[in-house]
């Protein structure tokens, strides 16, 4: 077992588990500080999806940042168990929704959750990374909110996917250290 803690909000330095295998990579607290800080600069507030959650830390985050809701999408069933447990350690139960199941066969339930996100964060698997194509259905999907985001977490060792249709724009990336946040918006 591992321990990261939250970096700002309500909930800051309060501390959750997360399995600590080589499978998760839970966002780095200097990495957590910039994009919350770039949300807030941008005064970005409603409801957060956390794609491929992991720990479960940016929903966790997002909520200790005044955010109103957040979904967590982890397809590991453990990772859920971990997630649900931090949640009630942090008194949390209420404002997030867990949905243990793979990103790709989420999009059809969040539809049907009839939550417009305002922000939709991702970080995949940095070797495998997610096609250009994914972040088109999203957008596509009506999950994201008229002046949603999408945010990819990456490795700067890798390209950012281009999303073939014009319709989406990949509106900046910010580094820090290995780690390269991408911010896509409707175009």
């Amino acid at each position: 077992m591992s321990k990261i803690s939250i970096t700002g909000g309500s909930a800051r330095g309060r501390v959750i588990t997360h399995s600590g295998n080589d499978f998760v990579r839970p966002t780095t607290s200097m990495t957590r500080q910039g994009i919350f800080s770039i949300l807030d600069s941008r005064e970005i507030r409603g409801a957060f999806l956390d794609l491929f959650s992991g720990s479960g830390i940016m929903a966790c985050e997002a909520i200790s940042r005044g955010f109103d809701s957040a979904v967590c999408v982890e397809a590991s069933r453990q990772q859920c168990f971990m997630i649900k447990s931090n949640l009630e350690l942090l008194n949390m139960v209420k404002q997030v929704i867990v949905l243990p199941m793979k990103v790709e066969k989420a999009l059809n339930r969040l539809k049907s959750l009839d939550i417009r996100f305002s922000v939709v964060y991702m970080d995949p698997p940095y070797k495998t990374g997610i096609p250009g194509d994914f972040i088109f259905q999203i957008f596509e999907s009506g999950i994201l909110s008229r002046d949603g985001v999408l945010m990819l977490e990456k490795s700067i060792k890798t390209e950012p996917p281009h999303v073939p249709d014009g319709s989406v724009v990949l509106s900046k990336c910010h580094k820090w250290g290995e780690t390269e946040v991408c911010i896509y918006e409707a175009g």
